[in-house]
């Protein structure tokens, strides 16, 4: 199912998801008022992000741990390419945003905690030591990582329906622990296993997401009448909006409904991502958002230090500032936008080839009679570098 169309598909979904997280950034900057009334929006598209990295990750694993050697170094391989698509990048926006957002200059104070936290495990509480702010997304992601290949496993021996049915399950018990916890201390204390007031709800997302693909070949006489396709996106996306704002905490309609209506949430999300990626359908300003989904990952670590350059620079004011003031300078951040895009570009560039760079060492390496670097190794590197691509 991982064909091209399903590629640029998953990849228009990641600029409308970035597309969201950057509007809901931005809005903070200009628009009194808005931080009530957007509050939560950049959060939710982060939803979208974790299914599709679940997803992607599986088609990764389905193409290496499915061969019946080479098992063990495929893993290493796994490991070593999330490793390299992840912290180059975001060590030098942890470096960088210092110099360009003020309350951000204590990451340069070397301690064991900026260790912990430069490496992604940073347990995001609020004793030491704290996490990358805005970059949590990233303290999320590593632990679904890290347990990618137990799901893999554990989706192939139940096969989807029954992963997913366990997945419900557990996301039940885990609501109603969350609501207990919530009830019992206020506050849920560990957030990188928390989101939206959910134990491990970035886990849950991650793991239905791995179990797309699987689902779709059991589902697939669903989307072959387009009309009834089309009208399962629509369903999907009004569950998805009606979902998204009553779950925020600006709109919550009893104490703690957030929680509770968090799995109606993360399965609106799973359907909408399910839908759309199965039915493939004619999307609006798909060449824009596919580049935006293309480098979304260097546009989510680096747009906060972009305001951050552009507020030193007078160009951007905070929400604090008159509204004539802001107004007056969105055109001139608009067309700075181009080149902070073009930088994102050559950020992504610059990671692919330096990756080229050493994959091709490696395969020159396999030219030789060396015990070290068997010929079978690089086919199972070359199968996950495939996968990686296209996640």
């Amino acid at each position: 199912m991982q064909d091209l169309n399903t590629r640029a598909t998953t990849t228009y979904l990641k600029g409308i998801a970035i597309t969201g997280v950057v509007v809901g950034h931005t809005l903070f900057h200009y628009v009194p008022g808005s931080l009530s009334k957007t509050a939560g929006l950049e959060n939710c598209m982060v939803a979208i992000f974790f299914v599709l990295s679940g997803f992607g990750i599986y088609h990764s694993l389905e193409k290496s741990l499915s061969h019946s050697e080479g098992k063990k170094r495929a893993l290493a391989v796994y490991f070593k390419n999330r490793a390299w698509r992840i912290y180059p990048l975001f060590w030098l926006s942890l470096f960088l945003t210092p110099f360009f957002v003020q309350q951000f200059v204590g990451w340069h104070d070397f301690s064991p905690g900026l260790v912990i936290k430069y490496l992604g495990f940073a347990p995001f509480i609020d004793e030491y030591p704290k996490p990358a702010d805005f970059m949590w997304f990233i303290h999320a992601l590593i632990p679904c990582y890290l347990l990618a290949p137990i799901l893999y496993l554990l989706l192939k021996y139940l096969r989807p329906a029954k992963f997913l049915a366990v997945n419900l399950l557990f996301m039940l018990l885990f609501g109603f622990l969350s609501i207990w916890v919530l009830g019992h201390t206020g506050v849920l204390p560990v957030q990188t296993f928390v989101y939206r007031s959910f134990i491990f709800g970035n886990i849950f997302l991650f793991a239905i997401g791995m179990s797309i693909s699987p689902l779709f070949s059991i589902l697939k006489h669903v989307f072959r009448n387009r009309l009834q396709g089309y009208l399962l996106v629509g369903l999907s996306l009004v569950l998805f909006t009606g979902s998204l704002r009553y779950s925020r905490t600006q709109d919550i309609l009893f104490a703690n409904s957030g929680t509770y209506l968090a799995p109606i949430f993360f399965i609106s999300v799973f359907i909408l991502c399910l839908t759309v990626i199965a039915l493939n359908p004619i999307l609006p300003f798909r060449s824009l958002f596919s580049f935006f989904g293309t480098h979304s990952y260097s546009i989510y670590l680096f747009h906060i230090p972009f305001w951050g350059l552009l507020s030193s620079l007078g160009i951007v004011y905070s929400f604090s500032q008159t509204s004539d003031a802001q107004a007056g300078n969105v055109p001139m951040t608009l067309l700075l936008l181009l080149p902070f895009f073009a930088f994102c570009a050559l950020l992504d560039a610059m990671q692919n080839r330096s990756g080229d760079i050493f994959r091709n060492w490696r395969n020159l390496m396999g030219a030789y009679p060396s015990k070290l670097v068997p010929q079978e190794i690089n086919a199972d590197e070359e199968n996950l570098i495939q996968g990686d691509k296209s996640s």
